[in-house]
């Protein structure tokens, strides 16, 4: 996946994430299908995304920590900014394939583009 992600694949269609390293630039991204995670070991910190109705946007660092079970819906924006305690592991149980997954820039203005293209498009 990176040098700071590493995914394990489980024969029960779960997955084993490990967040081995910060990545405070990653591009910011979405998943093509909604997804049930549990903290297993470590924790992070999330930068969430919020697109607003008038056109600009926002967004929240959200702490997850160990013991911690959360549903991520497959538009939720985000990227992980922090490893409080410099590595972190997830078991991921994913839904059904629903989108193409989108990758984020935020700035004066918003542009994403889906997997696997190259162009970014302008969110209005």
């Amino acid at each position: 996946m990176s040098r700071a992600f590493t995914k394990y694949h489980l024969d029960d269609g779960r997955a084993l994430h490990r967040f081995k390293m910060e990545e405070p630039h990653a591009t910011t991204h979405d998943h093509p299908w909604s997804f049930d995670t549990d903290i297993l070991d470590g924790d992070y910190v999330e930068e969430v995304f919020h697109l607003d109705p008038n056109g600009g946007w926002h967004s929240e660092l959200v702490h997850r920590i160990p013991g911690e079970i959360y549903h991520v819906d497959a538009a939720h924006i985000h990227r992980i900014v922090e490893l409080p305690t410099g590595e972190c592991w997830t078991l991921v149980r994913a839904g059904p394939h629903a989108r193409e997954t989108r990758f984020w820039r935020f700035g004066d203005i918003v542009q994403s583009r889906a997997w696997p293209e190259r162009r970014w498009t302008r969110v209005e």
